[in-house]
């Protein structure tokens, strides 16, 4: 078993050996609302409903984030992998137009370089989070579906966005 959880009975304090990948997600809605996200990576969960490995959403706040599976939300996701070509469909409900903030809670058993990005479908941009950065943005009152993902690389750029970042360059071969 990848879990070893020891009882007060054999006279020693819990023991958690859960070598799984983690990582905890925190969302701030604009009226103040909290809602803390998890999802894992084990070999045994898919990307779709996987009994003992996702929990549904019991809740049915107006103000929340949700991980999407099968168009049905959950708080809790067990996933296979968080491979570069993974990605996380997240929803998204407030009650008020305003600043909505995702922002990673925590890591666990991850590298200390491993990096999560939030993706805008809409706009096509990704953005870096962490710890200490936050993804925002200003959001109308409503439910967003489609929207965001949580994905683990960066997006390409385009070759415009690539000449504009390095500049024009040009070459006359006489």
């Amino acid at each position: 078993p990848k879990s070893k959880i020891r009882t007060s009975s054999q006279n020693s304090a819990e023991e958690n050996d859960d070598i799984r990948p983690k990582i905890r997600l925190k969302f701030d809605s604009p009226s103040g609302y909290h809602r803390q996200l998890l999802v894992t990576a084990d070999d045994n969960a898919s990307n779709n409903f996987d009994m003992g490995y996702d929990a549904p959403s019991l809740d049915n706040s107006v103000a929340d984030m949700f991980w999407l599976i099968n168009e049905s939300s959950y708080v809790i996701q067990g996933v296979n992998n968080f491979n570069y070509d993974q990605e996380l469909p997240l929803g998204l409900k407030t009650k008020e137009t305003g600043l909505v903030r995702i922002i990673i809670d925590e890591f666990e058993n991850l590298p200390e370089n491993f990096k999560v990005f939030i993706n805008d479908n809409i706009y096509g941009e990704t953005y870096e989070i962490s710890k200490n950065q936050p993804f925002e943005t200003e959001l109308d009152a409503g439910e967003y579906y489609n929207r965001f993902s949580l994905i683990f690389q960066p997006r390409l750029l385009t070759l415009d966005e690539i000449e504009l970042t390095n500049g024009i360059n040009t070459f006359i071969n006489n």
